[in-house]
């Protein structure tokens, strides 16, 4: 079988975009929720940002790199 890049590619950003919407609708709970003002709410909401930077970064990184195939010079 043979790598398909573009599909590589809709794949990786299709799963970031899912991610980041869920991981916003989380992060906009998580500061309604009085509960969750606290210690356990703070970690959940550091959390919650990092992984929507995470799921950025696989958006515009991954994905498009993947998509236009960039090549990335080796190191030796």
């Amino acid at each position: 079988m043979e790598f398909d890049g573009n599909k590589a590619a809709v794949i990786t950003i299709v799963t970031g975009i899912i991610g980041l919407i869920i991981n916003v609708n989380v992060a906009v709970a998580l500061r309604k929720c009085r509960q969750f003002g606290y210690a356990f709410g703070m970690l959940c909401f550091s959390q919650t940002i990092s992984n929507i930077g995470n799921c950025t970064a696989f958006i515009f990184m991954a994905g498009v790199m993947t998509l236009v195939y960039v090549s990335v010079p080796h190191w030796p």
